[in-house]
């Protein structure tokens, strides 16, 4: 007994000769078949729920300081500008040193990033909150202000503000002759009306009166869109025991990254139900399924057209004017326009015995093809008259008409004019879902 049958007996799956065929013959719809079975089942997938993205590219400085910039204000000399280094870490095995002799009162060096540009990198809007921390080393005694900051930026680049955020946010903390390591964080900072680009910065001032040694280290950046910095993470960290993963969005320590936990979601499945509906019944059984509503499908059709023909069931409008209709449509392209007008006597005349059928060029890729799927629907004692007609231009109605109140007073509206109805004509229309 082979698959198809072990299949059947134990799933009492019901297969048209195509698939049944198409499974013994090992078919890759053998993964599909548990979708066929008799009763209805549940599937279990899996799927991820982002928790947050840390927007900065390189924010542990694992492999160098790229993305980063160092600089310092109101005089000094910088001695190490934003260097990796192996010294300290806080998370890692490396972080970026910045170091400046005689940095005056009131004078600052800082480290900044993500940039580009001379600005931060990252894009905002109006209106969006962004909340940042960092892990700061001040490795030389120092008395002054370590500060962190969430700073905006318009399109063209030109600083507009830099934030300390809200309430609960430890973005600055005085030093007296000190050293030590700081979690700095900035909480629930919004971009302004014109921020188009969002970057954190560390800097260090120098309040004791006489120039100074200003010596720290930077590790640990986080920037995220969010009302408050969640603890820092970034692609390579694997928090342990800790329901939540990490994964880099590109290149390790290049890229931004994302904290994401993995949800089992149990999910319905119609079972043999998925067969008998004309859009999800696979391809192979779709002459199958015709059977149901009274079909025969033409040899040739692509798939898509046969499910069409299943939901229009021709042979139960056979005879009647929508049958007509629903086969010109068929090769139609476009809004699938077709123009009608029943009991067309030569010369106006009343004559029940006489069709006419038009659609428009544009949109008939084979006019032939139009009159042969008319042929099988329109009654044998019936005239037809069919034509795939150009349509109207705007050059024909400027020619027939004198002006736009008698354009007006001749169509009822646009469409109208657009398909031309003379008096006596019905028009559809039916683009493709």
């Amino acid at each position: 007994m082979g698959i198809a049958d072990d299949l059947v007996e134990a799933h009492e799956v019901w297969f048209t000769p195509d698939l049944e065929t198409y499974l013994r013959a090992g078919g890759s719809m053998f993964t599909q078949v548990e979708l066929y079975t008799e009763e209805a089942e549940e599937v279990v997938e899996t799927e991820v729920a982002v928790l947050g993205r840390n927007l900065v590219t390189n924010p542990s400085f694992e492999v160098d300081t790229a993305g980063w910039f160092s600089g310092q204000g109101g005089g000094g000399t910088v001695t190490v500008g934003n260097v990796r280094q192996t010294t300290w870490a806080s998370v890692g095995t490396s972080s970026s040193r910045n170091t400046a002799t005689g940095i005056p009162t009131n004078g600052y060096l800082l480290l900044g990033g993500p940039t580009g540009a001379g600005f931060g990198s990252v894009a905002c809007a109006p209106g969006q909150v962004f909340s940042a921390r960092a892990v700061v080393n001040v490795a030389t005694a120092l008395t002054g202000t370590i500060k962190c900051r969430v700073e905006y930026f318009t399109a063209a680049g030109s600083y507009i503000t830099g934030l300390s955020g809200t309430a609960g946010s430890l973005s600055d903390v005085a030093l007296t002759n000190a050293t030590g390591v700081f979690n700095m964080t900035v909480n629930g900072t919004v971009a302004p009306g014109t921020a188009a680009y969002v970057r954190i910065l560390v800097y260090l001032t120098n309040t004791s009166g006489a120039p100074a040694t200003v010596d720290f280290y930077v590790d640990a950046a986080l920037l995220v869109q969010a009302t408050r910095a969640p603890t820092y993470f970034d692609g390579s960290t694997a928090p342990a025991g800790k329901p939540f993963r990490t994964r880099w969005l590109g290149t390790s320590h290049a890229s931004e990254s994302e904290q994401y936990v993995l949800l089992d979601v149990t999910r319905p499945v119609d079972g043999w139900a998925t067969l008998l509906d004309p859009a999800r019944a696979p391809a192979a059984g779709l002459p199958y399924l015709a059977q149901y509503v009274g079909e025969h499908l033409p040899v040739g059709l692509a798939a898509a057209d046969q499910r069409e023909w299943i939901k229009d069931t021709p042979n139960q409008f056979r005879g009647t004017l929508m049958s007509i209709v629903r086969a010109a449509q068929r090769t139609l392209t476009g809004q699938r326009t077709v123009r009608i007008k029943p009991r067309a006597g030569v010369g106006g005349a009343d004559d029940p015995n006489r069709l006419i059928v038009n659609t428009f060029v544009s949109e008939t890729p084979s006019s032939a093809a139009v009159y042969a799927d008319l042929l099988t629907v329109v009654p044998v004692d019936i005239d037809l008259v069919y034509d795939a007609l150009a349509g109207q231009t705007w050059g024909d109605v400027n020619t027939a008409y004198a002006s736009w109140a008698a354009v007006n007073a001749a169509y009822a509206s646009w469409e109208a004019l657009r398909l031309t109805i003379p008096p006596g004509y019905t028009a559809w229309t039916r683009p493709r879902s």
